[in-house]
């Protein structure tokens, strides 16, 4: 399906399946407030477009309220994103015939 199909996307039955494992490790914890940093490694799959590799790192803070069940944090993260494409491209050779060709699969790098 192409972008603009579906309802706002909401009837929409394409899925782009993706995962992602992390852990958070507690730097500092003093009363209410906490300082944190977070590491994500994922994955994601885009249908007829690319796959990605992505690892993440977190640093935040986090303030908690009302007897730890509310808070308020921020966290500023850095990442890296290795995609790799997906695409074919199609050319017309004869009037009749139609040949794919798959892109060239150059992973493209990416900081976050």
């Amino acid at each position: 399906m192409l972008p603009g199909g579906g309802d706002l996307f909401i009837s929409s039955t394409v899925v782009h399946p993706g995962f992602n494992l992390g852990a958070e490790f507690i730097l500092k914890n003093k009363g209410n407030s906490q300082f944190l940093y977070t590491t994500k490694l994922g994955y994601f799959y885009h249908r007829n477009s690319q796959y990605a590799i992505q690892l993440f790192g977190e640093l935040g803070y986090r303030r908690w309220m009302a007897a730890k069940h509310f808070g308020i944090e921020s966290r500023l993260a850095v990442g890296y994103l290795h995609s790799i494409p997906d695409l074919q491209v199609l050319k017309l050779t004869t009037m009749e015939i139609i040949r794919t060709e798959k892109v060239s699969e150059d992973p493209r790098p990416c900081w976050l």
